[in-house]
């Protein structure tokens, strides 16, 4: 019960300061929700990203392509070998055996160089064999893939070995500077975010000096008198935090209708959604930490000074 009368005591002080100088506080509130703007946005980037990447899981196809001067009976022989390069690297593979004359059919098919191939005089593509892998492959499983293409490589019938899902790892690769940015913006910004608190605390101590020496003079303890300025250090992030995430949400309406203009150039789908609540939540409790620890820092530093 008497926790309870300190914490509705606590809170009715942080609402008396509050109304003191409410311009201030909503000021701070909107910087500092400027502050979290960016990584928030970052955030609703990645989270978009995600399930771009985990749909990257496709199955990549590897084309070996034979030396011209092997015979066809000696290159229809190779299959064994390149099974086992995959199974060396722990991958199952399904082997396909493509002739140079049904590989020049297909480029003419596909390509409308009929006429230019016939001009040739003869057929330039070499025996190849197509390697698919039975389970889809993902980002983070591309070097393996790589160390079996090495082994193809140094097979003395093999010209050339040619990896079609090099895209997968760039893009992985591209992921990852992403969320080393992102993570590096956060945890400057979040300095910021302590300093904004700290400063603001600060000047609601000062602001309070009498109080403060008056409820010294009753008995009341630093926790007691530490616990409104507390409360409001996190309200300030907290609130600051709710702004953010209400700006980056508005501003996918915008980013969406210039995505579906270029979308519709490629006949993609793309479209970015707000945050989770899972995530929201994460990052108004991490905005209001950091409200809270910037006020933890200013009641303990200054509250000695007065004293």
């Amino acid at each position: 019960m008497k926790c309870l009368r300190q914490w509705m005591y606590s809170l009715s002080a942080f609402a008396s300061h509050l109304r003191r100088a409410p311009a201030n506080f909503l000021l701070n509130m909107l910087a500092l929700a400027m502050t979290l703007t960016l990584p928030f946005c970052g955030v609703t980037l990645i989270e978009n990203l995600k399930p771009v990447t985990a749909q990257l899981e496709v199955h990549a196809e590897i084309s070996v392509f034979i030396k011209q001067s092997v015979s066809r009976e000696v290159a229809s022989t190779l299959a064994p070998s390149i099974r086992d390069a995959f199974s060396n690297v722990g991958q199952k593979v399904s082997v396909t055996f493509v002739p140079r004359e049904k590989a020049l059919e297909v480029l003419k098919s596909k390509t409308g160089l009929s006429e230019a191939i016939a001009a040739l005089g003869g057929n330039p593509l070499p025996d190849a064999y197509l390697v698919r892998l039975e389970n889809e492959l993902k980002p983070d499983e591309t070097a393996r893939i790589e160390q079996a293409a090495e082994q193809l490589k140094r097979l003395p019938n093999v010209d050339k070995v040619q990896l079609d899902f090099l895209w997968i790892k760039r893009l992985a690769t591209l992921m990852h500077v992403l969320n080393m940015v992102l993570i590096f913006l956060a945890s400057t910004l979040g300095i910021v975010v302590v300093a904004v608190a700290f400063n603001t605390i600060r000047l609601q101590m000062m602001s309070h000096l009498d109080e403060i020496a008056l409820l010294r003079l009753v008995g009341a303890t630093d926790g007691f008198i530490r616990r409104p300025f507390h409360y409001m250090g996190a309200i300030l992030g907290f609130g600051a935090g709710c702004i953010a995430l209400l700006i980056a949400t508005l501003a996918l309406f915008p980013l969406n209708v210039a995505l579906a203009d270029l979308a519709a150039l490629y006949a993609l789908d793309l479209h970015l959604s707000p945050l989770s609540f899972t995530t929201s939540a994460m990052l108004l409790g991490v905005s209001a930490i950091l409200g809270w620890l910037g006020a933890a820092l200013s009641v303990r530093r200054n509250l000695g000074r007065i004293d």
